[in-house]
């Protein structure tokens, strides 16, 4: 079982006359999940590590779907969605995810790799790339809905996209990401069998 950790959030603020509640719970540190794979995982130097709060903002709730995938010294994102506020969230209009983490490994990134262009899964792009520069992999349809949100920001001219087709591997680091068509609610989505040394893993989006 995945360790009950508070989730981590920030609250992006637009309307300050209005009173804000205290937040129910404090951004604490990411608690590391180690996943090893095959019977010699105990001492095997590889390993696929995934902070457990990524996990719940991907798996445990709708909105602010965001994962990140760690091997041998790689990482790879897949999605960057916001979530909308509950009602008692007095004067915040989204929610995105807190991107400590990932500012502090910026450096071990080779990606980022979107499912399908829905708001909870691309919502916080613009605000992680204020941050710091990644390209961006995604499918024709969503490179286009994620160019147009960048272009509100000024970010547009500077991100790197790559349009990915299905079965078209992508290798970054020590990941090998092949893209699989998914039928969704929009169109042009996917679905990633992402393989690593320490395993493979499908993330349906």
């Amino acid at each position: 079982m995945f360790p009950h950790a508070a989730r981590p959030q920030q609250r992006i603020r637009m309307r300050a006359h209005l009173p804000r509640r205290r937040a129910k719970s404090a951004p604490v540190p990411p608690v590391v999940l180690i996943i090893t794979a095959g019977p010699a995982a105990r001492s095997s130097p590889e390993r696929l590590r995934c902070p457990s709060t990524s996990i719940r903002w991907a798996v445990w709730e709708v909105g602010k779907n965001m994962t990140v995938y760690e091997c041998n010294g790689d990482m790879i994102i897949v999605d960057c969605g916001l979530v909308f506020p509950d009602s008692d969230m007095y004067g915040v209009d989204m929610v995105i995810p807190d991107f400590t983490f990932v500012v502090q490994n910026k450096d071990k990134i080779k990606g980022l790799l979107i499912t399908h262009g829905h708001e909870d899964h691309i919502g916080s792009i613009p605000y992680l790339l204020q941050k710091f520069d990644l390209p961006i992999y995604g499918t024709r349809l969503t490179c286009g809905l994620i160019r147009n949100k960048l272009e509100e920001f000024g970010l547009a001219g500077k991100t790197k996209f790559v349009e990915i087709t299905p079965r078209q591997k992508i290798r970054l680091g020590c990941f090998t990401i092949e893209p699989i068509h998914v039928n969704h609610s929009i169109p042009d989505a996917v679905a990633f069998a992402i393989d690593s040394p320490a395993g493979t893993i499908i993330q349906t989006g």
